[in-house]
């Protein structure tokens, strides 16, 4: 890079374009015995690579569009709506913020049926 830019060597990745992919809603750093502070102070966000960011957005959900399924795309819409924060929360205990949130019943594990095969 520095035979085209001098100043590669001062930038982040030496002035390499860098392409991060996924949902942070869902990938966390791995902090080893940290509580939720800790794994969110160690997020990306909160890194000093991130004033380097530049966001770009997907808007069409591709793999919904492929299926038929209702089912599919209700959950789809319900997990977006989780990671927007639309959803009302409920308070784990008397006093405490609502920071939680309901399953839908029909989202949920029967006790019942605990087996492989109904995980599936």
């Amino acid at each position: 890079m520095q035979l085209d830019d001098a100043q590669a060597t001062d930038k982040i990745f030496g002035g390499k374009t860098v392409v991060l992919g996924g949902n942070f809603r869902q990938i966390l750093p791995v902090v080893p015995k940290g509580g939720r502070e800790d794994i969110v102070s160690a997020s990306l966000p909160r890194s000093h690579l991130w004033q380097h960011v530049t966001i770009l957005r997907l808007h069409i959900n591709m793999q919904v569009m492929a299926s038929n399924s209702e089912e599919q795309r209700e959950f789809t819409k319900w997990v977006l709506n989780v990671g927007d924060g639309n959803l009302p929360g409920i308070a784990e205990e008397k006093g405490v913020d609502p920071d939680w949130i309901k399953i839908p019943s029909h989202m949920r594990l029967l006790v019942e049926d605990c087996s492989l095969r109904g995980l599936i």
